[in-house]
């Protein structure tokens, strides 16, 4: 589990990323956002893009502050006309957005960014992921005609700096999902299905600014539009690929897909061994201690 830590300023450059090794149920309890905490135990492992690295360890212990919530930094939604102002910068270059898929891109080829293009009805917002989403589990989720909510993405100021639209980044801590458990996201995306009546003539609209957007980046040729059930609960992206797909040339280096395919040779593993209810009587007798040589 990994955390953001500052320190009681609350500045972008006193942060830290804090790792957690296996948390066990009570820390996972006890740690929330927005909550100040006395941390004890802790090592440093460098710095890492530009940021402090933190572990915890066994010794490590938490102590909250009585009456030591944060309110400064309550998450918020950013809508994209705020991203698309020039010098925005959101603390700690990290930004939470909702909106319509209208677009998703082919990958060209395995070194570079897959991109897909939301909008608010008015504006638009670029989401990039390096290599395919399909690395993140995320080629089913982020389908053209979805709504969906973005958490922890990663802001670069010189990536959009040359470009029409503002993009964020894809991480390994970034959340997405169509049913998003915090209510500023929810809010947020009920707002928008009920301002997007038809989501089809905003998809239509778009297909018409892609090329002022991209160049040529041609979309997917069969845009995938997956129902609600299809879509349940919470996505986090995860360095494996779960679930069947026809391997391409973007994912045939991938090892989680190579492993998977592997274990599908196998076919369906036998049937359990049928289960005895009844113990062995020789399990019912009473312990007797080996007696030692002496005592004989």
């Amino acid at each position: 589990m990994k955390l953001r830590v500052v320190d009681e300023n609350c500045s972008d450059s006193n942060s830290a990323i804090l790792s957690v090794w296996r948390p066990t149920e009570d820390v996972q309890q006890c740690l929330k956002e927005n909550q100040s905490y006395h941390l004890y135990h802790v090592s440093a492992s460098g710095i890492r893009f530009g940021e402090l690295q933190l572990n915890s360890m066994k010794q490590t212990r938490w102590q909250a502050i009585k009456n030591g919530r944060v309110h400064d930094l309550e998450r918020s939604v950013t809508s994209f006309q705020t991203a698309n102002q020039s010098g925005f910068k959101p603390p700690f270059n990290e930004l939470d957005v909702v909106g319509l898929v209208v677009f998703v891109a082919q990958q060209p080829n395995k070194n570079s960014f897959q991109t897909a293009v939301l909008s608010d009805g008015i504006n638009y917002f670029g989401i990039k992921c390096w290599v395919s989403f399909d690395d993140y589990a995320l080629t089913n989720v982020i389908v053209t005609g979805s709504f969906l909510s973005f958490s922890n993405l990663q802001w670069r100021s010189l990536a959009s700096k040359d470009l029409k639209i503002p993009f964020a980044f894809v991480h390994e801590g970034t959340l997405v999902s169509s049913r998003p458990a915090q209510k500023h996201l929810q809010s947020a995306l009920n707002d928008l299905k009920r301002i997007l009546s038809d989501p089809g003539e905003c998809i239509s609209q778009a297909a018409l600014h892609v090329n002022n957007f991209f160049g040529n980046i041609a979309p997917n040729s069969i845009p995938r539009r997956l129902s609600a059930d299809d879509r349940k609960g919470m996505y986090t992206p995860t360095c494996s690929n779960e679930g069947k797909s026809t391997p391409s040339s973007a994912t045939a280096s991938n090892p989680s897909g190579c492993r998977t395919r592997l274990l599908e040779k196998y076919g369906t593993p036998p049937s359990l061994s049928p289960w005895i209810p009844t113990p062995s009587p020789d399990v019912r007798h009473k312990f007797k201690p080996p007696a030692k040589a002496g005592d004989k």
